[in-house]
C-alpha cells in the first residue's frame, strides 16, 4: 500500500508540474499553415445497384450512408477520436489567401443573410432562372415551388445512359417538376449536358449536387485539404463554368450531406462554414444567376453552424433532409430568421426490406397517405420545394447483365406516391 501511495503521489506531482509548464511557457506559433489531417484512402462512388434478388444485402446502404450523423462503426470511433484528438492539440493557423475569413467573435454575423435578393442577381440575364426575392423563390415574376425527387445514379458510368430518357420522361409524365442528381468529379460532363437537354425536353429542372460527403470524407476535409483544392475545387470551377447559362438547373448544391460527425468542439464547425463561404463566393462570381444551397441536412452538430452555413450572404435557399412526416422545426426557424426560402431536398420512408420487397401488403398505400399529409403540411408551413428519396428505376440490362435498381427507402414505378405528386399545388410548366 505504500508503494501505491508513493505512486499516486509522484504521478500527482508529476500532472501538475506538467500543467504549470503549460500555462505558465509560451507556446510557439507557426505563422505557416499547419498541413492537412492523413487523408483516408477510398473513393466517393455511391453504387446503388446489385443483381436480383437478393435477401441478404441492402441495395442502398443507408446506414451506411449516414453514419457520421447516426452513429459510427467501433473502428470509424477510434479514427474519428484520432482526428479530432490531433486536431484539438494543434493551434489555429492563418487561412490561406484562397479561403474565406470568418467573423472573429464567432461562426458568422447572421444579419449577413438577410438581404431580399440573392447576391449577383440581374433581372435581365437571370430572366430564365429561378431566382430568389425574400423567403420565396420566383419564375418569370411568378412565385415558383416544386415537387419531384432524388435520382441519386443518374450519371454513373455503371448506369446506361440511354437509360436516362426513359427515367426523365417517366417522372415528367407523373408530376415531377424537378430532380436533385449528382455531379462529381469523376462524372462525364458531356453526359450531363446531355442530361440537361432532357429536362429542357420535359420540362424538368435540376437541383445539382456537386459532392457527396460519405465514404471518403470526414471533419478533416473542409480544412482546406488536398482533396479540396486540388479536385474539388477544379470540378466545381469546371462545372459551373460550363453550364451557367442551362436554364434547367435550378440550384447548385455545395455538396451531399456535408457535416462535422458529430465533432462539437473541434475546429470542423468553422472549417465547415468557412468552406461553405469560400465555394458559394466562387459560385456566384463565375454564375450569379443560379440558387446556391449548402446541401446540409439538418442542424448538425448545433444550430450556431446551421444558421452561420446559411446566413452566408451567398447562399440564396436552406436545405432539409428528414424522414416522412417529422417536423424539424428549429431549421425553419432558421430559414424564417434569415428570410430566406427553404426546401425538403429528401423525404424518406421505408417500404421495402434489404431484399427490395414490400415489408407487408398495403405499404404503399399507407406511405402515400402520409406523404400527402406531410407534403401539404410542408407547403403550408411555407416550404418552396419538396423531394422525396429516391426514385428506383427497376430492372435494368446492361451487356447481358440483368441489375435491379431498388432500394428499402424508395419510390418505384407505379407507385402511388407519383399521383400525389401530380396533384400537388405547385409551378407547373407550361
Amino acid at each position: 500500500m505504500k508503494h501505491l501511495f508513493r505512486l499516486w503521489t509522484g504521478l500527482a506531482r508529476a500532472f501538475l508540474a506538467a500543467l504549470v509548464i503549460a500555462v505558465c511557457v509560451p507556446f510557439p506559433v507557426s505563422a505557416q499553415p499547419l498541413p492537412s489531417p492523413t487523408e483516408p484512402e477510398g473513393n466517393s462512388y455511391y453504387l446503388p445497384s446489385i443483381r436480383f434478388p437478393t435477401t441478404t444485402r441492402r441495395m442502398y446502404i443507408e446506414d451506411l450512408l449516414r453514419a457520421p450523423v447516426i452513429g459510427l462503426s467501433p473502428l470509424a470511433k477510434k479514427q474519428s477520436a484520432q482526428m479530432t484528438s490531433q486536431a484539438a492539440t494543434e493551434v489555429e493557423s492563418v487561412p490561406p489567401p484562397e479561403m474565406a475569413v470568418l467573423q472573429p467573435n464567432g461562426l458568422c454575423d447572421p444579419s449577413a443573410g438577410g438581404s431580399d435578393m440573392a447576391v449577383g442577381w440581374d433581372p435581365e440575364m437571370c430572366a430564365q432562372m429561378v431566382i430568389r426575392q425574400g423567403d420565396q423563390l420566383y419564375l418569370a415574376g411568378k412565385p415558383f415551388t416544386f415537387v419531384g425527387t432524388n435520382v441519386s445514379y443518374l450519371l454513373e458510368d455503371y448506369f446506361p445512359e440511354e437509360e436516362m430518357e426513359k427515367v426523365v420522361s417517366y417522372l415528367a409524365g407523373v408530376g415531377v417538376t424537378a430532380l436533385r442528381v449528382w455531379l462529381y468529379p469523376q462524372h462525364n460532363l458531356d453526359r450531363a449536358e446531355h442530361l440537361f437537354d432532357l429536362g429542357g425536353k420535359y420540362g424538368v429542372r435540376f437541383i445539382v449536387t456537386l459532392e457527396n460527403y460519405y465514404w471518403d470524407k470526414g471533419a478533416w476535409w473542409f480544412d482546406n485539404s488536398d482533396r479540396l483544392r486540388e479536385e474539388y475545387l477544379p470540378h466545381v470551377r469546371e462545372t459551373v463554368t460550363r453550364f451557367r447559362g442551362r436554364t434547367e438547373i435550378m440550384m447548385w448544391e455545395l455538396m451531399n450531406e456535408p457535416n462535422c460527425s458529430g465533432d462539437i468542439y473541434g475546429n470542423c464547425p468553422a472549417h465547415l462554414v468557412r468552406w461553405a463561404a469560400q465555394v458559394s463566393r466562387e459560385i456566384k462570381a463565375l454564375d450569379p444567376c443560379h440558387l446556391i444551397s449548402v446541401g446540409v441536412m439538418r442542424i448538425d452538430p448545433t444550430r450556431e453552424t446551421y444558421l452561420c452555413l446559411h446566413a452566408i450572404p451567398t447562399v440564396d435557399v436552406i436545405s432539409i433532409h428528414r424522414p416522412v412526416g417529422v417536423e424539424y422545426l428549429g431549421e425553419m426557424e432558421v430559414a424564417r430568421e434569415l428570410n430566406k426560402p427553404v426546401f425538403v431536398g429528401e423525404a424518406y420512408s421505408e417500404a421495402y426490406d434489404e431484399g427490395c420487397h414490400l415489408l407487408y401488403d398495403g405499404v404503399l398505400a399507407e406511405r402515400a397517405e402520409k406523404i400527402a399529409a406531410d407534403l401539404a403540411q410542408s407547403l403550408a408551413e411555407g416550404v418552396d420545394g419538396y423531394l422525396l428519396w429516391q426514385y428506383g428505376h427497376g430492372q435494368v440490362v446492361r451487356d447481358g447483365e440483368v441489375n435491379y435498381y431498388c432500394g428499402m427507402q424508395d419510390y418505384m414505378r407505379d407507385d402511388p406516391v407519383w399521383e400525389v405528386l401530380r396533384q400537388a399545388p405547385v409551378s407547373r410548366p407550361n
